[in-house]
């Protein structure tokens, strides 16, 4: 069945084309040659990716904490970053040192591992501190502020040095 379809496709496509006013069965040879069939035959050597808009891969992670008792101080890397329990979104990929505080507390220090996409859950239980300890102000460390310091001392030196 296939095959005559094939022919059937092939005949109608290979014969002359009709010039104006000529009309189907006109101007028949018998005994003639007749007109020449050519099959051409395509092949796909490879193939065309379809067009789609690259994939955004994440390129940050969340890390969930939660300590009993809840309230603690939570400082990553450094930086205070909220009270237990809390997510913190938008931590580069790989390991974080974490700090946790809380007045009458041991201090519990961690490292943490975040993952792109993902959001790593830390959940500790305080021990309660044995000796009394003074209560200390925590860490007011305000991301960017390095950044900021050096800018403004960059943009410093430039105005001096057109002044100059």
């Amino acid at each position: 069945m296939k095959l005559l379809v094939l022919l059937l496709m092939i005949c109608l496509t290979a014969g002359p084309a009709l010039a104006a006013g000529d009309y189907m069965g006109g101007s028949i040879d018998l005994g003639g040659s007749g007109p020449q069939v050519t099959v051409v035959t395509t092949v796909v050597t490879q193939a065309t990716p379809a067009a789609f808009p690259p994939a955004t891969l994440p390129v940050t992670g969340s890390l969930l904490i939660i300590t009993t008792p809840p309230g603690a101080a939570i400082i990553i890397d450094g930086t205070r970053q909220g009270i237990s329990p809390a997510t913190i979104p938008d931590l580069a990929p790989g390991d974080h040192t974490l700090l946790i505080l809380m007045n009458g507390y041991n201090d519990t220090t961690a490292t943490v591992t975040v993952i792109a996409g993902q959001t790593t859950a830390y959940s500790t239980l305080l021990v309660p501190a044995t000796t009394a300890t003074p209560s200390r102000p925590l860490p007011t460390k305000t991301p960017g502020f390095t950044s900021a310091l050096a800018l403004s001392a960059l943009a410093a030196v430039l105005a001096l040095k057109r002044v100059l």
